[in-house]
């Protein structure tokens, strides 16, 4: 009996330590569900994302998380991204994602940055719907003979094509002729008129200024005293007067056939005689500019000013680079090389009547 009894005691001493056991395991276990539980069931506010039981503050876009928090809502290690990846948006990610690369068939539209992925479209004569999976760019579509191009073939869409409308060829021959007989009538009653004044206007002119630059000329000797011939070959009064002991007779400083001028109020002088050069035939403006040393990009610097002030701005400009060199001269030559004598003539002509220049005289 003694013997039986020790034996039940330590079974009964095994089953307490095996229930003990099963309970503290049993326990963990709970402990374990719960901590688990905690962490799925965790919410973070938006800018944050959820580890270990903490909300953690994401990393700003182009970066990614190295090391994560170690308390709720604070933010761990971010670091930049590598070349060749990006992250789009604030994030989680332990890394970043790499960046697309375009078929073959496609071409870049826009690099790839840390901040954004690449965009690829099709090529030149391809095309691929944006509601379809881009997987192979198709070739764009020709219109037939009988149809014409609508709507061009784009990257994202194909050509678009619609039936000739039939023409009657008789009736597009009849078409034709009214045409080329209608520009015909229009040249005979319109052009040819237009031609026949502007032809009288330049005769004109081409007998009017050299007059008036002749008379100029004869002012500006009568002035001192000088015997101009007219054009009957009679001398001018002034030179009746003259007595025969006057000095050595002066004579106007010419180049070219073309006088010298002599600015009357220095620097003033040139600046109000760029007004005249409206004078110069608009055909010829670029090789005059070129020629007294502007470039194109002068040229077209100028496109938005009024065409009335282009000439004004463009030889203010020349002004200010030439400085105390600058000369209304140095402008009569460049008309001269460029075949416009009548329109040096006549700019000579009127800075001297309203009295911007004088001709220049040598003894």
């Amino acid at each position: 009996m003694k013997r039986l009894s020790g034996q039940f005691q330590i079974v009964v001493l095994l089953w307490v330590i095996y229930f003990a056991a099963a309970t503290l395991h049993l326990g963990e276990l709970k402990e374990n569900l719960r901590l688990n539980r905690t962490v799925r069931g965790i919410s973070c506010k938006a800018g944050a994302y959820a580890h270990d039981g903490l909300c953690c503050l994401k990393c700003p876009p182009g970066t990614y998380v190295k090391e994560h928090c170690s308390g709720t809502l604070e933010e761990g290690t971010c670091e930049a991204c590598d070349y060749d990846t990006y992250t789009e948006h604030e994030n989680g990610l332990t890394q970043c994602l790499s960046c697309t690369k375009c078929p073959p068939d496609q071409v870049p539209t826009k690099t790839c940055s840390r901040t954004s992925d690449t965009e690829c479209q099709c090529r030149e004569g391809t095309f691929c719907l944006p509601d379809h999976a881009c997987e192979v760019c198709k070739k764009c579509s020709k219109c037939k003979e009988d149809e014409f191009e609508k709507k061009r073939c784009t990257s994202t869409s194909n050509t678009i094509c619609d039936k000739k409308a039939k023409v009657n060829t008789t009736d597009e021959q009849k078409t034709v002729l009214e045409g080329f007989f209608g520009a015909v009538i229009i040249a005979v009653c319109v052009v040819l008129p237009l031609l026949v004044i502007a032809g009288i206007a330049i005769y004109v002119l081409r007998r009017k200024w050299p007059q008036k630059l002749r008379d100029a000329i004869g002012r500006k000797h009568a002035s001192h005293g000088k015997s101009v011939p007219s054009e009957t070959g009679e001398e001018s009064f002034s030179a009746m007067r003259e007595p025969e002991h006057r000095p050595l007779k002066q004579l106007i400083v010419e180049h070219n056939g073309i006088p010298r001028l002599v600015p009357t109020n220095g620097d003033e002088s040139l600046r109000k005689s760029f007004d005249l050069f409206d004078e110069v035939d608009v055909l010829f403006h670029k090789r005059f500019f070129r020629h007294i040393g502007l470039g194109d990009n002068d040229i077209r610097s100028t496109e938005t000013v009024c065409p009335d002030d282009k000439m004004y701005t463009l030889l203010r400009m020349w002004r200010e680079r030439q400085g105390m060199k600058a000369s209304i001269n140095d402008l009569i030559d460049a008309l001269l090389h460029l075949d416009q004598r009548l329109s040096a003539e006549n700019i000579i002509a009127k800075a001297v009547e309203f009295g911007l220049y004088k001709y220049e005289e040598a003894c």
